[in-house]
């Protein structure tokens, strides 16, 4: 089974899912709720159906190679970071003035390249919405911290963001990331961290005189559960150390081939990850919130995703020999600028992490080659995945749950295309920026 011989009609699934994704809950949310799990599987199940007819056991081959070697890895990195985030509990207690409220949002765009958009977001939006609590207006403040930390703050490492990640597993190295998405990520953070101020500022002298002296909190600030950011320093080391163990001994499952490097890997973030929920006090979580439904969630709509991207990488990596060659032929030949904005808005519209390996793979390029004289094509495809997934409720995950929390909290958020142009009034003009000086 190869990309030479695949039609593009095996693709169909793959867009099924992602179609099915961004616009089930929007069209058919009482449908949904109930049955997205079996909609999602009938677009993987029919897909496998179809291969294990026409390729027999090489199917299932397939299926294993990308179940072991991509799904496996990325579900394990996820956990791991959502199980240690989950055991840090955060309890801040300040009032929520303009210049405070900005530094929690430098906190929290940082720390999104360490524990990840989804735990640094899910720690930081409680502390951030009490410190506001007696505020009018309160919905400015959740849509710059879904576009802060719920997306560009998980820009500077593999940790931050689902499609670095999946990246990193591809070959990407890991102090590629920073040291070439540092200036695109200094370009939108700072003048959207002034913009904050200034909004902030305006609504404050705007509210100030409704507030009681006595409902002015004096600053406190501290955190439980520390054993879980020693936890996140393993993580990175083990992340670091992987790539040293590169040349380890190879193993065989079933005909497919597994390196000794990412089974060391895996194993040891799932040891860190039942050190943190042994040792962590279970009230802490509990404070947090915690539960297993979104990472359930996650897991199942991303295998879904694996399984119908297999015919497409298949495609792609013939390359000039498949069906994508005039595809990969035009890409090849034009700007990195066209990269960026295309992996932008499939990533707002879709997912941003399939749309990720899928524009990867379109480059017809190695990874080496990709790092090296293909830079700025895989700067804008980082960029565009991992940026543009904040102009829409739908382009990454922590986008909803943030706005799950803030309604729960009786802030009344936008609708989907009112967020939709409020977001693209904040980033578009600098999206432009960073396409001038960094991808031309």
């Amino acid at each position: 089974m190869n990309g030479v011989n695949l039609s593009l009609y095996w693709g169909i699934p793959f867009l099924g899912v992602l179609f099915s994704l961004s616009f089930g809950p929007l069209i058919f949310p009482k449908l949904w709720a109930r049955h997205s799990e079996k909609i999602l599987g009938i677009w993987s199940l029919g897909l496998m159906i179809g291969m294990v007819i026409f390729f027999k056991d090489d199917a299932l081959r397939k299926l294993l190679e990308m179940l072991i070697n991509h799904y496996f890895s990325f579900i394990i990195f996820l956990g791991t970071l959502y199980i240690l985030s989950g055991g840090l509990w955060i309890r801040a207690k300040f009032e929520g003035t303009p210049l405070k409220n900005t530094c929690l949002l430098i906190g929290g765009t940082l720390l999104a390249s360490v524990i990840g958009t989804t735990g640094a977001l899910v720690l930081t939006i409680r502390p951030f919405l009490n410190a506001n609590k007696g505020r009018l207006s309160r919905v400015h403040l959740v849509i710059f911290l879904i576009i802060l930390v719920g997306n560009i703050g998980g820009a500077l490492t593999p940790l931050g963001d689902p499609p670095l990640f999946l990246g990193y597993l591809e070959g990407v190295d890991f102090f590629w990331v920073p040291k070439n998405l540092g200036g695109p990520f200094l370009m939108i953070v700072i003048p959207i961290l002034i913009l904050f101020y200034i909004t902030d500022l305006l609504y404050w002298k705007k509210e100030t005189s409704r507030y009681l002296p006595s409902n002015r909190e004096k600053f406190s600030f501290d955190v439980s559960g520390k054993l879980n950011l020693f936890l996140l320093f393993g993580v990175v080391c083990l992340h670091l150390e992987s790539k040293i163990w590169k040349d380890l001994s190879v193993f065989h499952v079933f005909d497919v081939s597994i390196s000794g490097s990412s089974l060391l890997r895996e194993g040891g973030l799932i040891i860190l990850s039942l050190l943190s929920w042994i040792m962590t006090p279970k009230i802490y979580r509990q404070h947090n919130g915690f539960s297993w439904h979104p990472l359930c969630d996650v897991a199942k709509v991303f295998l879904n995703i694996f399984i119908t991207l297999i015919p497409i990488f298949l495609i792609f990596e013939a390359k000039q020999k498949g069906e994508f060659q005039a595809l990969i032929q035009f890409f090849g030949s034009h700007s990195p600028a066209l990269y960026f904005w295309l992996t932008g808005i499939f990533s707002a519209f879709l997912d941003n992490a399939p749309t990720y390996l899928v524009f990867f793979k379109m480059t017809g390029m190695d990874v080496q080659t990709l790092m090296t004289e293909g830079s700025k094509n895989l700067i804008a495809i980082s960029c565009g995945a991992v940026f543009m997934g904040a102009l829409t409720y739908i382009g990454n995950a922590p986008n909803f749950i943030a706005k799950d929390i803030a309604e729960a909290e009786g802030i009344e958020m936008p609708g989907f295309f009112e967020y939709l142009v409020k977001a693209s009034l904040i980033l578009l003009p600098l999206f432009g920026a960073v396409t001038f000086f960094f991808l031309l």
